[in-house]
């Protein structure tokens, strides 16, 4: 045992290892609990937030009070995206490895923002970035991890905007009917000033004829073409943009390519859509 294991004085080696055990076996009971329980919490919202509505707390919580308030007025109020009756919006079911590693990364405790901040974490953000380009057919890839989807789509419109020294309020981005808002709500945080939505097909999907007519008519009143945001896998069906006529219209009107994969593209890691690979490879984003 040590003096400095923690700023804390009441939690030493030990009372952190029984702390740990606990915190585990309140996740196991979570992961069981998984298949059979209620997808949707049966509280309705008033009862809800007097269980959960609580005083500033003055002084340091009792740890045991603590779980408790977590088991019991906490997680009956949760959604439970693991189980097999779950079928909406794009949560993923947890995973026991993962939940042990977030409790490393928490632990571990490092800052990205440079290479000098912590050397082998950069290391391995790099390695899995590209370990995730190679598994979709981008090569090459280099990025940062984010959070998600929406912050992964904030990132590309980032480096679309950043290319062109055209003022925002005349640059223009294309999405479909079909696209994920994080795009749209993007392109106001940059201050771009026009999103284009246009229709898709009966497989609603984009079209590289109805991006290449918009942006003719944009250039003709005076506006700036920034962005094409293609999908593959949208949030609504699934559809996947057609991607080799998108390359080609964002190509030969030298206007960024950026395609939202965080639904569908990895099944490019399929025998079935690897045909898709070679359009994800020109992307710009």
């Amino acid at each position: 045992m040590t003096s400095n294991f923690s700023l804390d004085p009441r939690v030493d080696r030990e009372r952190f290892l029984q702390m740990a055990e606990e915190v585990a076996a309140l996740a196991a009971d979570w992961f069981d609990g998984e298949p059979d329980s209620p997808v949707l919490a049966r509280l309705d919202g008033p009862t809800l937030r007097k269980r959960i509505e609580r005083d500033l707390p003055r002084d340091a919580g009792q740890w045991d009070e603590i779980l408790d308030d977590v088991r019991q007025d906490i997680m009956p109020g949760l959604r439970r995206n693991g189980n097999p009756g779950f079928l909406a919006y794009v949560s993923a079911s947890a995973e026991p490895v993962a939940a042990l590693a977030d409790l490393l990364v928490s632990a571990l405790n490092q800052n990205v923002t440079a290479w000098r901040s912590a050397p082998a974490a950069v290391e391995v953000e790099r390695q899995v970035i590209g370990w995730l380009g190679e598994a979709i057919g981008y090569t090459g890839a280099a990025g940062i991890l984010v959070s998600g989807g929406s912050a992964a789509n904030l990132q590309g419109l980032c480096l679309a905007v950043a290319r062109t020294d055209a003022a925002r309020e005349q640059l223009v981005v294309y999405v479909s009917e079909q696209t994920h808002f994080s795009i749209a709500k993007s392109a106001r945080v940059l201050g771009v000033g026009h999103v284009r939505c246009l229709e898709t097909d009966s497989d609603l999907r984009l079209r590289g004829r109805s991006v290449a007519e918009a942006i003719a008519a944009d250039r003709a009143a005076g506006l700036v073409p920034c962005c094409i945001a293609a999908s593959v896998g949208t949030t609504n069906s699934g559809a996947i943009d057609a991607l080799d006529e998108l390359c080609e219209v964002a190509a030969s009107n030298g206007v960024w390519l950026h395609i939202d994969g965080a639904y569908g593209a990895p099944a490019l890691m399929l025998e079935r859509y690897r045909s898709l690979r070679s359009f994800v490879a020109r992307a710009d984003s």
